[in-house]
């Protein structure tokens, strides 16, 4: 189960025209870092990555709770 007291930042890197999406997830609360380079099933080099967010528990009939702080897009065009 995760943690409803912790928070997360989540960061994904992907340059103009790349065949690779870098990732990169910090808990803020113990320093924890996991980073990944994705390099399949990524959407094509020309799409352009946008926040969606999302939640939901499937069948499960609960509530759902989420808290973005922020958002921030960067674009190197």
């Amino acid at each position: 189960m995760a943690s409803t007291t912790n928070v997360l930042t989540l960061t994904l890197l992907a340059a103009p025209n790349s065949s690779e999406i870098g990732v990169r997830v910090v808990e803020k609360v113990s320093g924890a870092v996991v980073e990944a380079l994705l390099d399949t099933d990524i959407p094509a080099a020309a799409q352009l990555l946008s926040p969606r967010n999302y939640m939901n528990n499937g069948a499960t009939a609960a509530a759902v709770a989420y808290d973005c702080s922020a958002v921030y897009v960067e674009t190197d065009y």
